[in-house]
């Protein structure tokens, strides 16, 4: 009979190294993952389909990325909590509506968490600065798929939130609630 044992050793406050053993004692193997906190994101649209995107630097890869506002989920807090309140943060426009897509494991084979994302329609008009260091653009639909298709959109995780999106039957639906008609069929 195989069994799972797993050991954890915390980093810092956003990840732990995780040392997993599967497989029975005589035959045992040991796989590595990291375990950083789940993040959420949002495809945030402007009553007009304009797309939020958010530009800052990111010290890992040293440079500047386009990305979607996304964050960390605190603990306790619902991921679709903390979709909604870093775009408020990172925009300074607050969510009026949001549609939960599907969470997806990041990269399953080396990490162990989850981004979690939502369909999100801002309000007309913002509410605050966005937050100090971040710079905020909002791109029309083709322009935001170029970036997409030309790598300009940093984030892998984000380009998946795109075609959750797409592929999601009830996200025309709850555009056209909100009086926006879905960007990518028009």
């Amino acid at each position: 009979m195989s069994e799972r044992i797993e050991r954890r050793r915390r980093l810092s406050p956003w990840a732990e190294l995780v040392e997993i053993d599967v497989g029975p004692p005589t035959d045992r193997q040991t796989y590595h993952a990291l375990a950083p906190r789940d993040y959420a994101t949002a495809l945030a649209l402007r009553p007009d389909g304009s797309v939020a995107l958010i530009r800052q630097y990111r010290p890992a890869i040293d440079a500047h990325c386009w990305e979607l506002p996304s964050g960390i989920v605190d603990p306790g807090e619902a991921p679709s909590t903390a979709a909604v309140r870093e775009t408020a943060e990172e925009t300074g426009y607050a969510v009026d509506a949001f549609l939960p897509l599907a969470p997806l494991y990041v990269d399953g084979g080396r990490l162990l968490n989850r981004a979690h994302a939502i369909l999100a329609i801002l309000a007309a008009t913002p509410t605050a600065a966005p937050e100090p260091g971040l710079v905020l653009a909002f791109e029309p639909w083709p322009t935001f798929v170029a970036m997409a298709e030309r790598g300009a959109l940093a984030h892998a995780s984000h380009v998946a939130l795109v075609g959750l999106t797409l592929t999601s039957t009830e996200a025309p639906a709850f555009l056209r609630r909100a009086g926006i008609e879905p960007p990518w069929l028009s």
